[in-house]
């Protein structure tokens, strides 16, 4: 059988940076600079333009962050009850870190991006135009893909309990790397790549869809 093609990720490489203070304003625009955010616990990030730069938030009740920009970026959320940033952009970006309650990139456009470590209670990604994403040992109560177009998307190491792909378009998308408690949107997985036990797993779904009827 074919494999599936994986995502395509560049290195980032970011040139030597400049400490960067955090003014707490937002539609800024960070070129080459290195901010940390620790003392605010709502940074509000709404329109601001990150470019070849490291941003790391730890200690953060609501990150707002709606139509942001990330390109050639690394982003390390180290504790944040919740990360709201519908309709942003990421592209050549990393984003790491630790404990997120709750994070809405719904409508966002990912292009080259590897997201890393990161436990999430729901992951709210509706809508979105996925393409060449590696998620990495990451942990998820629920990941929701609901409408999204995802292409050359693969994970490795991860776990979710609860996985929407309802109305989802899928090229190239692997499953292996993902161990799923439920599945929601069976019809939306035609060409995924999955493992043989994951096969089994879905197999009372699949005849449930299909109208089969299974006898002994």
């Amino acid at each position: 059988m074919k494999e599936p093609k994986s995502p395509g990720l560049r290195l980032i490489a970011l040139p030597e940076l400049q400490k960067s203070l955090w003014d707490g304003e937002a539609n800024e625009h960070y070129d080459s600079v290195e901010l940390a955010i620790a003392d605010d616990p709502d940074p509000n990030l709404a329109n601001t333009h990150f470019e070849d730069s490291r941003l790391v938030i730890s200690n953060a009740e609501g990150i707002s962050a709606s139509r942001s920009k990330f390109f050639d970026s690394h982003i390390t959320v180290e504790s944040a009850l919740e990360w709201v940033g519908p309709n942003s952009a990421f592209r050549n970006t990393r984003i790491d870190g630790g404990r997120v309650g709750s994070l809405d990139l719904s409508g966002g456009t990912f292009n080259s991006v590897r997201i890393d470590g990161l436990k999430i209670g729901y992951a709210n990604l509706i809508n979105g135009t996925i393409n060449d994403v590696l998620f990495s040992n990451c942990t998820f109560d629920t990941l929701d893909l609901f409408g999204s177009k995802l292409k050359r998307v693969a994970f490795e190491n991860c776990r979710v309990q609860e996985l929407d792909l309802r109305t989802a378009t899928l090229e190239d998308f692997d499953l292996r790397g993902l161990v799923f408690g439920q599945l929601n949107g069976l019809q939306s997985i035609y060409g995924t790549t999955i493992n043989e036990s994951q096969l089994i797993q879905l197999a009372p779904l699949l005849a449930k869809t299909l109208g089969l009827v299974v006898l002994d």
